[in-house]
């Protein structure tokens, strides 16, 4: 999950309670909490601004490491990397 400190769509009450869910039933997630960011940051952000430009291009690294990684898992690899 990738989400932006103010969103009117999925509210800390709401991202908190989705963490517990997945929490509860030892579901593997990713949580990245962006800070002064508004919903929809990582798509209409203002790339002449840096501190936009680069929490955008996070939650595009964040994307794409996840699905490798949920990849490897169906597939039964363990997780590379440092823990």
């Amino acid at each position: 999950m990738s989400c932006a400190q103010t969103d009117h769509t999925f509210p800390p009450e709401f991202r908190n309670r989705a963490v517990a869910i997945l929490d509860a039933a030892y579901k593997p997630y990713h949580l990245q909490l962006f800070s002064g960011v508004q919903h929809g940051f990582a798509l209409r952000c203002d790339l002449n601004k840096p501190y936009e430009r680069e929490w955008s291009l996070a939650v595009v690294r964040g994307v794409v490491m996840g699905a490798l990684t949920y990849d490897r898992l169906l597939q039964g690899a363990e997780p590379q990397g440092h823990c």
